[in-house]
């Protein structure tokens, strides 16, 4: 088995140098205004009053320094972003109204105690034009210590690539959500994302129902942590990709030590290949699953995976029902075997639970399909 223990770490930061380098070079709104606030001539004296002053899908630049106001973004497609190499505190409040879909929070550190607010109904608006990568919420901070709340997140149009929610933070940051994240796509070859989260050390992450209908790819969530990180989505998970040669996956975890997940019902259906939950993480980490996990893959040859583990030691996972249908290669519960970041197999002293049942079919002719397919190295339990 081979282990990249330093690998989350390397991912994290190539998470937010894509990012950045997504926003400067990919924005549909790189014609936009600048609006500067500071004490530089020109400059607006405060963050409510650049805008207010703004059009649709400005920016507002933050000049080095502490702002303290609470902040209300109401208009679509606003970047909120410090001055390149400033380092800016908002001690103040954040609240994203439902006018404010396509807005971008970036770089900026909170006061402990002060939070950002993501009001119901916020969605990717007509009025803008549709980017390389149209982000309905996106939140970036390498900073500690923040506090999300979102409602309601829909997007519904012909997007190449679309995101409910991209939320990246520091240590000790909690994300809540309640309500439903809906994005779908009606272009060919599209992709649509439910959730990312990036999120460093004790981190923790809520969510309620989440559901990404593609083209060509389809995710429900993605959740990349440090350690002690904690995802928990308490409503189903949907990923539909309806192309031919097209891949979903439900829930993805990635990240290194005591790192935990607790899910529900997740239904996935793809193309070529569909994953229904793929967790992945260093050392002792703890899945829970209760409710059904539903895996079809459509194609010919096609592959699907109920459930796929990979994790070191002290590894702790109770699966319930898991159902798979594919037509080259099915497996319900199995080992992590084609991984980029993360671990492949499970290591020593891994328990596992399946406490409900596992059904699993492969349609082509000399297909295969497995139950329970696992390896691990020493003081591996499986019950069934």
């Amino acid at each position: 088995m081979l282990t990249h223990r330093h690998g989350l770490t390397v991912w994290l930061l190539i998470s937010f140098v894509a990012l950045l380098f997504a926003q400067i070079s990919f924005s549909p709104f790189a014609f936009a205004a600048d609006r500067f606030v500071g004490t530089m001539p020109g400059d607006y004296p405060s963050i409510k009053d650049a805008l207010d002053a703004a059009a649709d899908g400005d920016r507002v630049i933050l000049r080095q320094g502490t702002y303290s106001e609470d902040v209300i973004i109401d208009k679509p497609g606003i970047q909120l972003v410090p001055e390149l190499g400033a380092e800016v505190t908002l001690d103040g409040n954040i609240t994203l109204t439902s006018a404010a879909g396509g807005s971008d929070i970036s770089g900026i550190e909170m006061s402990n105690g002060k939070s950002i607010v993501v009001e119901d109904g916020i969605s990717w608006p007509v009025s803008l034009p549709l980017g390389t990568e149209s982000r309905v919420v996106m939140i970036a901070s390498e900073s500690d210590g923040f506090d999300i709340t979102l409602g309601d997140v829909t997007a519904n149009a012909g997007f190449d690539s679309v995101m409910g929610a991209y939320i990246f933070t520091g240590e000790h940051s909690e994300v809540r959500h309640e309500g439903e994240i809906v994005v779908e796509s009606s272009a060919d070859s599209s992709s649509a994302r439910g959730a990312s989260i990036v999120m460093g050390a004790n981190a923790e992450a809520t969510f309620d129902r989440v559901e990404a209908q593609a083209g060509r790819v389809a995710i429900g969530v993605h959740f990349f942590t440090s350690n002690d990180g904690e995802l928990t989505v308490t409503g189903d998970v949907v990923a539909h990709a309806r192309d031919f040669d097209s891949s979903a996956t439900g829930v993805g975890v990635r990240g290194q030590t005591n790192v935990s997940a607790a899910l529900g019902d997740i239904d996935v259906e793809g193309g070529s290949r569909a994953v229904g939950i793929d967790f992945n993480v260093t050392d002792n980490g703890i899945l829970t699953h209760s409710g059904d996990v539903v895996v079809s893959a459509r194609d010919a040859a096609s592959a699907a995976y109920g459930v796929t583990l990979g994790a070191g030691d002290g590894f702790l996972a109770t699966i319930e029902n898991v159902a798979v249908d594919a037509g080259l290669l099915a497996r319900g519960v199995t080992t992590t075997y084609d991984t980029i970041v993360g671990t492949e197999g499970i290591a020593n002293d891994a328990d596992i639970h399946i406490v409900g049942g596992v059904f699993v079919t492969a349609r082509d002719v000399d297909s295969e399909a497995y139950g329970v397919d696992l390896e691990g190295e020493g003081n591996v339990s499986l019950s069934v």
